[in-house]
């Protein structure tokens, strides 16, 4: 094996600045070899490889002739099976097992911000940015926020977000830098996709609010939650209560946050109708595998409900009615692009169908959800979130009365800090109750002793209660790796 070296007089130079070094090139046309050896030559640059693992026969155009070390090996070496470190003030090419990336050898840059609804800065979570001509793919987190590493030069980012059309935008990258990125939503035709039922690494099933009419209950209302129910590998419970089994687990082992708090109980009306609000709801998202670390409250199944931050720009409302409940959301800015508001209420009513159904069957429930939204600069960002709900339950049979009655109250206030391109943190803390009494009243009950009237009450209390404090981060470590 013929072993080339390269070799003029050279300056020390470490791993980090090597490939950013400026060279000037005479000649911008001709083989691999040849221009290898012109970077030696007129650069001071010890260069050592071996003829044998290097392609050679096609001539190589460079765009231009001032260029960096890692602009021009890239466009030489790119696609093919070699290696370049750096050792002793030299470049060693070896030969790998995989052809070198495009890109690999220049300088890489941090670029992080939030993906954001371009009018109401709603931070879109989940959505994908994909950068071209590298071919980068990245997804933002549940709170909107991405960090993608990607070499210097010119770049393409094309953002993705189910019901909204792709927007590309063109970004310059010379140094890390912080950048939201906002799209516009536009009414789209609708496109049904079906695959296989395959276990996968899912890294959590995204189901989207607008496909929330694939689930409606026995009076016709929408639930986009309950939708999550028509997802592979889950079924409901066939007894009281219309509990979800996530194949084959036991429903105790389920676990569901609403903006990070636990619920305990997340239904009304025994099962049939979900706590949220469709008018409210922003995302869900289900884990059946490969849990995520913070989620270690669960053993068969997680389902992440996130709500709406609420309108930066304008004051809005939405309203919805049904046989079973009426619903209205209203959001809008406090502070405009600063502060805004999300303020959502759910009453059932006695509807004549339930009075068919039974007379002295009484149901009734509620929701109020609040959230709060304080933008403190680009890197800050401040939520406050509050639910409460109640269901109450009558069954009277001749002279027995049965009463259920139970509700959840949470809230909780969030931090999100991105302390570098590379750092992403989050802080929570917040409180998730759950009660639930259960009452029999025979107020003519006879006493078999002394064959009198005698009052009877039977009431059994459950109630729980959890406070949580924690901090959640993301650290970058290269463009495919990181901690958390």
């Amino acid at each position: 094996m013929l072993l080339l070296l390269l070799y003029n007089p050279v300056v020390s130079f470490s791993q980090q600045s090597i490939y950013t070094q400026q060279i000037k090139l005479s000649q911008t046309t001709g083989s691999v070899f040849s221009l290898l050896q012109q970077v030696s030559d007129e650069n001071k640059i010890i260069i050592e490889f071996s003829p044998s693992f290097i392609q050679n026969k096609q001539h190589v155009t460079l765009p231009r002739q001032n260029m960096t070390l890692g602009e021009v090996l890239d466009a030489l070496l790119a696609g093919q099976k070699i290696s370049a470190k750096v050792k002793n003030n030299k470049i060693i090419l070896a030969p790998a097992a995989l052809p070198m990336q495009k890109g690999s050898l220049l300088e890489h840059y941090y670029l992080s911000g939030y993906v954001q609804e371009r009018v109401s800065l709603e931070p879109l979570p989940f959505a994908f940015i994909k950068a071209f001509p590298s071919g980068l793919v990245c997804q933002a987190n549940i709170k909107g926020y991405y960090t993608m590493s990607l070499p210097a030069g010119v770049h393409k980012l094309t953002v993705l977000y189910a019901g909204y059309p792709p927007k590309t935008i063109e970004v310059t990258i010379s140094a890390s830098k912080q950048m939201n990125l906002a799209i516009q939503s536009d009414t789209l035709p609708a496109v049904k996709l079906s695959s296989a039922n395959k276990l996968l690494k899912d890294g959590g099933s995204i189901a989207s609010k607008y496909l929330s009419n694939a689930y409606t209950n026995v009076l016709g209302d929408a639930d986009p939650v309950r939708s999550v129910y028509l997802l592979p590998g889950n079924i409901e419970t066939q007894e009281l209560m219309g509990k979800m089994v996530v194949r084959g687990g036991d429903p105790s082992h389920n676990l569901f946050l609403l903006d990070g708090s636990r619920v305990y109980n997340p239904t009304h009306l025994l099962g049939e109708i979900s706590i949220v609000n469709e008018t409210s709801m922003k995302t869900i998202r289900q884990f059946k595998n490969d849990f995520p670390a913070y989620l270690n409250d669960a053993l068969s199944g997680v389902t992440e409900v996130t709500t709406k931050d609420g309108n930066m720009a304008k004051w809005q409302g939405t309203a919805s009615a049904s046989l079973l409940a009426g619903a209205f959301t209203i959001e809008g800015p406090l502070i405009k692009n600063k502060t805004a508001i999300m303020a959502s209420v759910r009453q059932s009513w006695r509807t004549p169908v339930i009075r068919l159904l039974e007379d002295d069957y009484k149901a009734n429930f509620y929701d109020i959800h609040l959230k709060v939204t304080q933008l403190i600069n680009s890197r800050h960002k401040i939520m406050l979130s509050g639910y409460a709900g109640n269901d109450l339950l009558n069954l009277k049979n001749e002279s027995v009365l049965k009463q259920q009655h139970w509700g959840n109250r949470m809230a909780n206030i969030s931090w999100n800090y991105a302390l570098s391109n590379k750092v992403f943190l989050n802080t929570y803390a917040g409180i998730s109750k759950y009660k639930t009494i259960a009452d029999v009243d025979q107020g003519n009950a006879i006493d078999s002793i002394t064959n009198t009237p005698k009052e009877f009450l039977l009431r059994m209390k459950h109630r729980l209660r959890r406070l949580k404090l924690k901090l959640r981060w993301t650290l970058l470590l290269s463009k495919t790796y990181g901690l958390r």
